[in-house]
């Protein structure tokens, strides 16, 4: 299938006078590949509910930890997403998270975490490489980027 748009743009210029351009657009539906994976089964990917610096509970292993980035959806490939044994919604955020008094950093979704509201500092090797501060119960994220 072929969609035809007709664009016309304006242009001012300095002797007042008018340009119009005139554009014909057309292309094949078929070729049309999304720019990116905020769009999944036709659903809108939500907006994350838990913000970087975070703290968060698992709900089902009941960790506690910080969250550090985040993905508007499942990002792992599907061995992975097959080796998980809860297997929620792929469609939904997943988050990076430095686990208390630990090494691990964890890739849970949403629907599987829950605030912390202990407001007590995380203990984890890559918190000062990732944060600046810790005030009130917040950490302040800093600009150095997570490895995607």
């Amino acid at each position: 299938m072929y969609v035809v748009y007709y664009l016309k743009i304006s242009f001012f210029v300095k002797n007042e006078q008018v340009i119009f351009l005139f554009l014909k657009i057309v292309y094949n539906t078929s070729m049309i590949l999304p720019i990116d994976n905020t769009f999944q089964n036709n659903k809108p990917a939500k907006n994350p509910m838990f913000q970087c610096g975070q703290l968060v509970r698992h709900v089902r292993y009941g960790y506690r930890g910080v969250i550090v980035d985040f993905d508007s959806q499942c990002m792992a490939d599907e061995k992975w997403y097959q080796s998980n044994h809860t297997q929620p919604d792929r469609n939904q955020p997943w988050y990076h998270v430095l686990v208390h008094q630990s090494q691990q950093v964890t890739y849970p979704a949403e629907s599987s975490l829950a605030i912390d509201n202990s407001h007590e500092p995380i203990t984890h090797p890559l918190i000062d490489y990732f944060f600046s501060s810790f005030i009130d119960g917040h950490y302040v994220r800093n600009e150095r980027a997570w490895p995607k």
